[in-house]
């Protein structure tokens, strides 16, 4: 049942072109309560991503994947800098799902990555000062949250994104 309403959820958001609230789980697009999603959390990927990979594996010919990197170039264009950092958040899933072999499908990462890395460095001022999310308790903020992920990436997969 549950998985029904998720599919349901994923073919509204992208028919209205609404990937973006999907992956935050907000609205029509929420996913329910969460005991094991910290409560500061900007996206629900634990929930999101595994029924866009549900989806990319029933219908690849809807590419998904294109859709997801898409919503990903697009959020980088916020002028607040919270779509650096949440891109950071999706890719940094995204990438530690393909290593781990438990996505269905690989993101354009050397585009995306590109990009990120220019537009965080426009944005480090921005990200430093917001105290919100994951970065609430630290003192500089999203900025410092993203530091210390990236870290993690890298010693704990290999990966580097920053």
């Amino acid at each position: 049942m549950e998985d029904d309403i998720n599919r349901k959820s994923l073919l509204l958001a992208i028919k209205r072109n609404e990937l973006d609230d999907f992956l935050v789980g907000r609205g029509v697009y929420s996913f329910g309560f969460n005991p094991y999603r910290p409560g500061n959390s900007m996206l629900d990927l634990d929930n999101a991503m595994p029924e866009i990979y549900k989806y990319h594996i029933d219908e690849p010919d809807e590419r998904v994947d294109i859709l997801l990197e898409k919503t990903l170039l697009e959020w980088l264009t916020w002028k607040s800098g919270i779509g650096v950092y949440a891109v950071f958040l999706v890719l940094s899933y995204q990438l530690k799902m393909e290593k781990l072999k438990k996505s269905p499908f690989s993101i354009n990462k050397k585009e995306i990555i590109r990009e990120l890395r220019k537009d965080a460095l426009t944005y480090e001022g921005k990200l430093k000062n917001r105290k919100e999310y994951e970065g609430e308790n630290l003192t500089e903020g999203l900025w410092e949250a993203m530091q210390l992920e990236n870290e993690r990436n890298i010693k704990d997969y290999g990966i580097e994104i920053l």
